[in-house]
């Protein structure tokens, strides 16, 4: 090979890289991310540690509860429209299961907020967190991962106006910070709901899909969900639950930052599950071996800057974060490996592997940290959730190389 075709090998490489919808949804999640931690900034230094955990911590009940209701009713519907070959109805087959939860969450909300107001305020953010969820489950499906980071982008650019408006008002409270939480998923759904409405001109003759069949066909998928999302937020739950919402604000910079290393392998496991959903051929292997690569080389840089970076932009309260970010770096290299071979097992139906997965890893954490934090406090939460992520992800990876599937 000459030296010029090699030069123009290497630009076309290049630019094929830089127009691929992983990378160009992972700059917009970078962007996000930056978003993300400069609201995560605004409400440490306004709020303190103290607020800070009272909102991460709502965060993570509102998301497990919402994995406990969630019942994959947005991942049927789109295996619905895969099968038909055509995603055009996706939203409209939505609007009742969406009108059924909103329904349910209201006769629950309005007596629960004149008996206990923290029932209401956990109730209406799951509702809001599980519309906003699911909305962005099916953008991802019809416009692909691109899309889906905006969507993000656009909630955490909420979440930053937010914060600066509640620190400027000196509004800070508990109540203030759910209310944002609450607003903030209500953006993201409605932000979602133009990129997935149906194109004009497009017929679907596809009945849609009776929703007693899809409750029957996403129940099998509730073990899943909950073990994924309590392997995901459980961490942070115990820190609150052990120590109280000051460590629990601490823990969520931590996990925050060591989140950064995940951003390029999460897009990868939303463009494996685009791809699925639309009937194209997907290469496992090499999707797993790219988010291993590029999270671990994010990890290492993470290493690297978490010190001066938390001491620089959220001071000497949160230090004790640092080796924290140490601690759970290899659970976020190691959760969208197990994502991504979970979505190619959701796109086919099977649930079973992967909710053994999710529960093991689950199991795992919860014992490391009960186990370590007495001794080595939020350390002992991030040393927790690796083994736990590292040992969901490594029991799928082994699983698909004894029993693989194609899309």
């Amino acid at each position: 090979m000459s030296e010029k075709s090699g030069s123009n090998w290497g630009m076309g490489a290049a630019r094929r890289l830089l127009h691929s919808s992983p990378v160009q949804a992972s700059v917009i999640r970078i962007f996000s991310i930056v978003i993300g931690v400069l609201s995560s900034v605004v409400m440490a230094r306004w709020g303190g540690a103290a607020v800070k955990g009272e909102f991460s911590t709502f965060v993570a009940v509102t998301s497990i509860v919402f994995a406990v209701v969630n019942l994959d009713i947005a991942q049927q519907i789109i295996r619905v429209g895969r099968e038909s070959r055509d995603q055009s109805r996706i939203l409209a087959w939505s609007i009742r299961p969406w009108s059924i939860y909103t329904i349910v969450a209201l006769s629950v909300l309005v007596p629960f907020s004149f008996i206990d107001s923290s029932v209401s305020w956990i109730v209406a953010g799951a509702l809001a967190v599980t519309l906003a969820t699911q909305a962005g489950t099916l953008l991802n499906a019809v416009s692909g991962t691109v899309s889906l980071a905006f969507q993000a982008l656009f909630q955490q650019v909420v979440l930053l106006v937010g914060s600066v408006a509640l620190g400027l008002l000196n509004s800070y409270s508990t109540a203030s910070v759910y209310g944002l939480a609450i607003f903030a998923s209500v953006a993201a759904l409605l932000y979602a709901l133009p990129g997935i409405r149906p194109k004009p001109g497009v017929r679907n003759k596809q009945m849609a899909p009776r929703l007693r069949d899809l409750v029957r066909a996403g129940a099998m998928w509730q073990p899943l969900r909950v073990g994924q999302m309590a392997l995901h937020k459980g961490d942070l739950l115990l820190v609150y639950l052990l120590a109280g919402p000051s460590a629990a604000g601490v823990y969520s910079v931590a996990i925050s930052l060591s989140s950064l290393s995940s951003i390029l392998p999460q897009q990868i496991s939303q463009h494996v599950l685009f791809l699925g959903a639309n009937n194209r051929n997907v290469s496992m292997a090499r999707s797993i071996l790219s988010a291993l690569g590029f999270g671990l080389f994010a990890a290492g840089l993470l290493a690297v800057a978490c010190v001066p970076l938390i001491s620089l932009l959220y001071g000497p309260d949160f230090e004790e974060a640092s080796g924290a970010v140490f601690a759970s770096l290899p659970g976020a290299v190691a959760i969208p490996i197990f994502q991504i071979v979970c979505n190619h097992y959701r796109l086919r139906g099977s649930a079973r592997l992967p909710a053994l997965g999710a529960t093991l890893g689950t199991v795992v954490m919860v014992i490391v940290t009960l186990l370590s934090f007495p001794f080595i406090g939020i350390v002992g939460a991030g040393i927790a959730f690796s083994a736990g992520s590292i040992v969901a992800a490594t029991f799928l990876v082994a699983m698909y190389r004894l029993v693989r599937f194609s899309f």
